[in-house]
C-alpha cells in the first residue's frame, strides 16, 4: 500500500531504511547521519537530510539500474549550511558498474571562494576524464541533472556525460571511449 509522506515521518530512520529498501529498491548506508525531516524538503512535507560531520560514508544506493548504457538522473541539493574550507571535497553522486568500478561521479569542492561541482567519467582504458574547473553552486536549492551515455560501439568514441544545473546545460564531456562500461547502481 502507498504511504503518505506524513505517515513516513512517524517511523524511525531504521524503519524508513527498511521501507525504502522494500518499496523503492534502495538501501541507505550509515543511517545515523541520515534523517527524514521537514527542513530538508524541496517540495512536499519531508526530505532526506544528510549530516556531514566526519569522513564516514552516508549514502542512499539504488540498485535498480541494470547494465544501463545510458543513465539519466535529476536530484535536488541544498548546500547552504555546509561549511567547507579550500581543501574540502566530497562525492555527491556516483554511478558504478556491477563490479563496483566507478563509472561516473559528481564531486563538490571548495575553491577558496565558492562551492563548485566537478564531474568525471571512466574510460575503457581505466583512466578518467573530468571537467576540472567545476561549476559554481550558489546557495539555495539547486536542481542537478546528469545524462551519461556509453559509446555506441568499439572505436565509435561517441560516449558522453552532460550536466545541467537548474535546467541550464553546463560544459559536458563528449567523444568518450567508454563502450565497455555500463551502470548497475547509483
Amino acid at each position: 500500500p502507498a504511504m503518505s509522506r506524513q505517515s513516513l515521518r512517524k517511523y524511525t530512520v531504521a524503519t524508513f531504511v527498511a521501507i525504502a529498501t522494500i518499496m523503492l529498491g534502495v538501501s541507505i548506508v550509515h543511517a545515523g547521519t541520515l534523517d527524514v525531516v521537514p527542513g530538508a524538503r524541496y517540495v512536499g512535507g519531508y526530505g532526506l537530510e544528510v549530516i556531514v560531520s566526519d569522513t564516514s560514508p552516508a549514502y542512499v544506493q539504488d540498485d535498480s539500474p541494470i547494465n544501463e548504457v545510458r543513465y539519466r538522473a535529476r536530484f535536488y541539493v541544498r548546500l547552504t549550511s555546509l561549511s567547507m574550507t579550500a581543501t574540502d571535497e566530497f562525492q555527491l553522486f556516483s554511478g558504478k558498474a556491477s563490479d563496483n568500478t566507478r563509472v561516473l561521479r559528481l564531486t563538490v569542492y571548495h575553491d577558496g571562494t565558492d562551492r563548485r561541482l566537478r564531474f568525471s567519467t571512466r574510460l575503457d582504458g581505466g583512466g578518467e576524464t573530468a571537467f576540472i574547473s567545476g561549476i559554481v553552486l550558489a546557495d539555495g536549492w539547486r536542481a542537478v541533472e546528469i545524462d551519461w551515455q556509453a559509446s555506441s560501439a568499439a572505436g565509435a568514441n561517441d560516449g558522453r556525460l552532460d550536466l545541467l544545473v537548474d535546467g541550464a546545460p553546463q560544459t559536458g564531456l563528449s567523444g568518450l571511449d567508454n563502450d565497455t562500461l555500463s551502470i548497475d547502481h547509483v
